[in-house]
This record gives C-alpha cells, sequence and structure tokens, in this order.
C-alpha cells in the first residue's frame, strides 16, 4: 500500500503503523526536522553527509594543502550543521516555505559551498597577515643589522679603506699613465672631471 506524503504528513492513516523515516521524501524529512525529531535527523546526517563531505572536499581542495589543515572539512561541516540549525533553522524553513529552486540536496551543497568559502577566505586573511608581519619582523631586523655600528655601517667603512673608491683610483691611473706621453698628446686627452 502506497501512501502519499501528505496522509503521511497529516497522520490521516490511524490502523496503519508510522512510516519509516527511510522512505520519507525531503519535504517530509524537512518538516519532521523542524519538529526536531531525533531519528530524522539521523536521517538527515546519513543521507546528505557524504554528499557535503564531498562537495567541501571539492571546493577545498587547492587550499587544504596550502591555506588550511588537513581536518578542515570537518570544521565546515560542523560550521554547517551550527549554521543550518542556528536561528531556529530558518535554513531549511527557508527551502521548504520559500521560493524552491532545487531538491533538498542542491540547497544544502550550495550552503556548505558557501562555508567552505568562507573557511578558504579567512585563512587567507590570516596568512596574508603574518607574511606581512613576518616581511616587518625581517625588515625591523635589517634596519637594526645596518644602524650597528660594528655589524653593517663598519663593513661599509671597511670596504671603503680596503678597497678604496673606483672612481678614485682610476682618475689616479689616468694621470699616472699622462706623465709618460709627449706633451702634445696631453692636450688633445680629455682631463677629467673633479
Amino acid at each position: 500500500m502506497t501512501m502519499t506524503n501528505s496522509a503521511l504528513r497529516s497522520g490521516a492513516c490511524s490502523g496503519v503503523a508510522a512510516p519509516t523515516v527511510e522512505v520519507l521524501d525531503d519535504d517530509a524529512l524537512t518538516e519532521m526536522l523542524l519538529r526536531r525529531d531525533e531519528q530524522a535527523w539521523r536521517e538527515f546526517v546519513q543521507r546528505f553527509e557524504p554528499l557535503l563531505r564531498f562537495q567541501v572536499g571539492k571546493t577545498l581542495a587547492s587550499a587544504i594543502h596550502v591555506l588550511l589543515d588537513s581536518d578542515a572539512i570537518d570544521d565546515v561541516i560542523g560550521d554547517f550543521y551550527l549554521h543550518i540549525v542556528e536561528d531556529d533553522m530558518d535554513k531549511l524553513r527557508y527551502w521548504l516555505h520559500g521560493n524552491r529552486q532545487g531538491a533538498l540536496r542542491s540547497f544544502l551543497g550550495k550552503v556548505a559551498t558557501g562555508i567552505a568559502i568562507d573557511h578558504i577566505k579567512y585563512a587567507l586573511v590570516r596568512f596574508t597577515a603574518s607574511v606581512e608581519k613576518l616581511g616587518r619582523d625581517e625588515n625591523r631586523k635589517r634596519e637594526q643589522r645596518d644602524a650597528d655600528r660594528n655589524r653593517g655601517g663598519q663593513w661599509l667603512e671597511i670596504q671603503d679603506r680596503v678597497l678604496g673608491d673606483p672612481v678614485k683610483k682610476k682618475r689616479k691611473r689616468r694621470s699616472n699613465d699622462d706623465k709618460d706621453l709627449p706633451a702634445e698628446t696631453k692636450s688633445k686627452r680629455r682631463k677629467p672631471r673633479k
């Protein structure tokens, strides 16, 4: 004997045993969820969690190795359940009584994907902030090192003393070379700038 979902919901058949949750369609299951039926929640998790894990894993795939921890999928699924039950299960009420544009699984997939994207955005903000902090720390260390007379400043002074100024050495070499040249060649040669 087949019963319609409306008959199941209204309880119109008094002599028939209560239907099992597994045979309910998405509308009837959602109504039972809104009534906080524990068996309906078990069925909801059993029916939709594999799909949600797949959807979230696909969304997080590229970010999970770079920005997120390996347990990020569990974090997103936990946040998904919190998101579904908050505000008196407003999301489920919206799907059941609102302008539905798809099946419950599609709606839940979109919600889970949105939460996963929020996790990626948050992780990216944290990563960017830590890189910026690292850059500021490196710049501060470099400035301290260069300001330290025993390190950066003194090294430049030693380098100038040992190597000398290459421009001055070149000028000096030219003037020494000019001593050996005849007078007419000296006048044609350009004098170094000072």
